[in-house]
Parts: structure tokens; sequence; C-alpha cells
């Protein structure tokens, strides 16, 4: 990362630190690294989760779709063997 790039200064609780620099130290960052990955990929979740809710969307209009079809076969197959 290049020196110039901004600085974001800001208080976090004293646990949640500890739990930064034992992870960054883990998998081998420094605090800096392990704060932006685990920033990024916050916001690769939230694309992901968008997706994911997208998708549901599409879904339940389909499934939708298929319930009324059925309803109406249903309704026809009454109506051919004179149920109505």
């Amino acid at each position: 990362m290049a020196r110039n790039d901004p600085q974001v200064n800001f208080r976090i609780p004293s646990e949640l630190k500890a739990k930064l620099d034992a992870a960054a130290q883990e998998n081998g960052r420094t605090l800096t690294a392990e704060l932006i990955l685990r920033l990024e990929m916050t916001f690769e979740q939230d694309d992901n989760l968008k997706d994911v809710m997208e998708r549901i969307d599409k879904i339940e209009d389909a499934l939708s779709d298929l319930e009324y079809h059925s309803n109406d076969h249903s309704r026809r197959i009454d109506n051919l063997e004179g149920r109505y």
C-alpha cells in the first residue's frame, strides 16, 4: 500500500482490537492489511447477499406463477369432470 493512501483514525473496543491483532498475527498480516481484507470481505458479502436475495425474489415469482397455473389447471380439470 502506498504511503499516500488516506488514513482513517477511529476508536474500537479493546476486545475487538485484541481479536484483530491476534487474527493479523495468525494470518501473517499487518493490522492494516487484516483490517483492509476484512472490510473488503464485508462488501463482497453484501454483494453476495444482494445476489442471493435477487435470486430468491425470482424463485418466489416463479413459484407464484407455478401455483397460479396449477390452480388454473385444477379448476379446468374440475370443470371438465363436471365438479363445478
